[in-house]
């Protein structure tokens, strides 16, 4: 199977159609967040990343709110209850009913995507 048809497969063919070459590369030309549909900056990495609007609505199954940081300055990925600071043991989040996964971005900080789309 050719390249070109590998990754459209991969990727999803709406996301497929949104890439542009660059330097032998294709590369995002632009980006929705899958939640609200505003436009974010693409990143090819993450093809699913909400917008901080719709992240800072990422609640637990039982809907309480939740915040995301890194543990300190080296990184690592901590979730707590924002009502009472609890430890909150889980990657998974809800933000509008959608099913979303936050973790530790590659250089840093947090990002959630939506994963029940």
């Amino acid at each position: 199977m050719p390249m070109q048809q590998t990754i459209a497969r991969f990727v999803g063919a709406a996301e497929w159609q949104r890439l542009k070459w660059r330097k032998g590369r294709r590369v995002m030309q632009s980006q929705q967040c899958p939640i609200c549909s505003k436009d974010v900056q693409p990143n090819a990495r993450y093809p699913r990343y909400v917008c901080d609007a719709c992240a800072s609505r990422a609640a637990s199954s039982d809907g309480r709110l939740l915040d995301f940081s890194n543990v300190d300055i080296s990184g690592g990925f901590v979730a707590r209850y924002s009502d009472t600071g609890e430890l909150y043991l889980h990657h998974e989040c809800f933000i509008d009913a959608v099913k979303c996964h936050a973790d530790e971005a590659r250089f840093g900080g947090i990002v959630i995507e939506a994963v029940g789309l």
